[in-house]
C-alpha cells in the first residue's frame, strides 16, 4: 500500500458496504471512487479482479490497496469464533505509522484499538458487532501519520519513536532541536553522537540574595540524551563530600546507565560551596528548569524530571527535592519561570541530616563553613526537616554496614515522608559500606545492582503526574 504524506483513508461496512467517504467521489456510481479510477483506469469492471487476490476492484477502492498487486490487499472475513466480529486486514503495509478509526456516520471519527504491525506487514483490526466496543460504528478506515509539523523531514509518527519534539524542527535527527543546538554552539546539521555538555549559566550565576559571581567554566550539565523512552530525566548530583565530584562512577556512568534504559541522564557539575551554602542547591535547580524549560528541543516530558544522587550529591538531590519554587514567570530568562521541584528522586547513601548526631562532618563543613551553626542554618539545610505534604516520591537506598554516612540519615528521611503520606521505598542494603563495595571494588557487586534494578522498577511503575510542571 502506498501512503501519502497526508492521510491515506479506507472506509468499509460492516458487509463491505460501498457507500463512499465524502472525500471519495463517485460520479458514475459504479461503486469505485473516481480517485481510484484516475489511478489505475485499466483495472476493469468493479467485480473484477485482475491480481487475483480475492478482493474485488470495488472492495480495493473502498479499502485503498492496489488492484494490480496480490501483495496488496484488503479482505474482511468473519471470525470463526462464533462471536460475528470482523477481521480487517490490510496486507503488507509500508507506511510508518497508522491507526483505524470507527464511525457511525463519516462525520465523526474515533480512534479503534488495534495492534500496531511493522512496516511490510499485515495490519489486523476486529471490528466487534454493533453494541460491543465499537458502539453503533459501521464504518472503518486506515489513518496514516506521515505529517511532518516542523518540516524538519521528520515525520511526526519518527520523532516520537526518537522522542524529538514534533513542533521543533531537529534537521540532523539528533534528537536536540535546531534552535537549542544554535543556542548552544552545537551545529544543526550534524548528528552528534555522544554525551553534551551545556553551561548551567551565562554570564553570571547567583551566590544567594541578590549577589552574584562569573559564571564558572566548569559549572556544567553532561546530556546523555535517551531514544525510545517515556521522555523521563535525571539530573544527576555526584558525591565527593561537597569539596569535589566523583563524575565517573557517581555521574557520567550513571548517566550512560540511565540513558540505556530510555531515561536521559544529566550529569550536573555543581559549584562548590566553600562555605557558601546556597550555591550547590542553586545550580541543582537551575538544571532542573533547564531540562523542564527546554523539554520540547530535547524530547522529554516536562512532567517527569527527577532528580538523583549519592553521598553529599544525596544531599544536595534530597535539598532539591523538598525545598523548591514555581519559578518566577516575569523573568527575563525564560529557564527562571518554570518549576524547580522534581517529580521524583532518587537517594543513594544520602547524606540527610546537618544535625550533630547524623551529618557527615566533612560534608556539613564544606557546606556550612567552619561553625557555629544556628538552629535556623541546621533545619534549613536537613532534608528530613523540610519534607512537606508536597514534597515529591522519593527512592532510598543504603547498605546497613556504613560506617562513613550512617543509614540512620535515610532512616529519618523515611520517616518524615512516612509522616506526611509521602510515596517512598527505603531500600537497606545488607553490606557494601559507602560507595557499596564487592571484593574491595567501589561500585559493584549484589548491592549495587540491587539499588539500580530496584530503582528502574520504581521509576517505571511511577504515575506521571496529570498537574502543570
Amino acid at each position: 500500500m502506498s501512503f501519502s504524506r497526508s492521510f491515506l483513508r479506507a472506509a468499509l461496512g460492516a458487509c463491505l458496504c460501498s457507500t463512499p467517504l465524502p472525500a471519495t467521489i463517485d460520479r458514475n456510481l459504479d461503486g469505485v471512487s473516481d480517485v481510484w479510477s484516475a489511478r489505475y483506469p485499466t483495472a476493469g469492471a468493479p467485480s473484477a479482479d485482475p491480481d487475483g487476490d480475492g478482493a474485488s476492484n470495488r472492495a480495493e477502492s473502498v479499502a485503498g490497496t492496489d488492484p494490480a498487486s496480490s501483495l496488496d490487499r484488503f479482505s474482511a472475513a468473519t471470525q470463526a469464533d462464533g462471536t460475528g466480529a470482523l477481521a480487517l486486514r490490510w496486507a503488507k503495509v509500508v507506511g510508518k505509522h497508522y491507526s483505524v478509526e470507527a464511525s457511525s456516520d463519516l462525520r465523526t471519527w474515533l480512534e479503534f484499538p488495534c495492534t500496531l504491525i511493522p512496516a511490510g506487514a499485515d495490519l489486523v483490526a476486529i471490528v466487534r458487532p454493533a453494541g460491543a466496543s465499537t458502539g453503533p460504528a459501521k464504518y472503518w478506515r486506515v489513518v496514516v501519520a506521515d505529517t511532518d509539523t516542523d518540516g524538519d523531514g521528520l515525520d511526526d509518527w519518527e520523532e516520537a519513536q526518537g522522542g524529538t519534539g514534533q513542533a521543533e524542527a531537529d534537521t540532523d535527527g539528533d534528537g536536540f532541536s535546531d534552535g537549542f543546538e544554535v543556542a548552544y554552539g552545537f551545529d544543526p546539521k550534524v548528528a552528534e553522537t555522544g554525551a553534551r555538555e551545556i553551561p548551567l549559566w551565562t554570564g553570571t550565576a547567583p551566590v544567594g540574595g541578590d549577589a552574584t559571581e562569573p559564571a564558572a567554566d566548569y559549572n556544567l550539565l553532561t546530556l546523555s540524551r535517551a531514544t525510545g523512552g517515556d521522555g523521563s530525566a535525571f539530573v544527576i548530583c555526584p558525591g565527593g563530600g561537597y569539596a569535589g565530584w566523583m563524575l565517573g562512577d557517581e555521574g557520567v556512568y550513571i548517566g550512560t546507565w540511565l540513558q540505556s534504559h530510555g531515561i536521559t541522564g544529566c550529569t550536573l557539575r555543581y559549584r562548590l560551596p566553600a562555605g557558601r551554602s546556597e550555591v550547590p542547591l542553586l545550580d541543582a535547580q537551575r538544571a532542573l528548569r533547564f531540562l523542564r524549560a527546554h523539554a520540547r528541543d530535547l524530547g522529554l516530558n516536562p512532567r517527569r524530571i527527577g532528580i538523583m544522587g549519592f553521598s553529599a550529591g544525596g544531599h544536595l538531590a534530597g535539598s532539591a527535592a523538598t525545598i523548591y519554587d514555581a519559578g518566577d514567570p516575569q523573568a527575563p530568562d525564560p529557564v527562571e519561570r518554570v518549576s524547580s521541584r522534581p517529580d521524583f528522586a532518587v537517594l543513594v547513601y544520602p547524606v540527610v541530616s546537618m544535625t550533630d548526631a547524623l551529618t557527615h562532618h566533612f560534608s556539613r563543613q564544606q557546606l556550612l563553613g567552619a561553625g557555629p551553626y544556628s538552629g535556623e542554618i541546621i533545619q534549613h539545610f536537613s532534608v528530613e526537616q523540610n519534607v512537606t505534604t508536597d514534597t515529591p516520591p522519593v527512592y532510598l537506598a543504603h547498605a546497613v554496614d556504613d560506617t562513613v554516612v550512617s543509614i540512620e540519615n535515610s532512616r529519618v528521611l523515611a520517616a518524615a515522608l512516612s509522616a506526611k503520606g509521602i510515596p517512598h521505598v527505603l531500600l537497606e542494603l545488607p553490606n557494601g559500606g559507602h560507595g557499596l563495595q564487592y571484593n574491595g571494588n567501589y561500585y559493584s557487586g549484589p548491592s549495587w545492582e540491587a539499588w539500580k534494578a530496584g530503582s528502574l522498577a520504581w521509576i517505571n511503575a511511577l504515575p506521571t503526574p496529570t498537574g502543570g510542571p
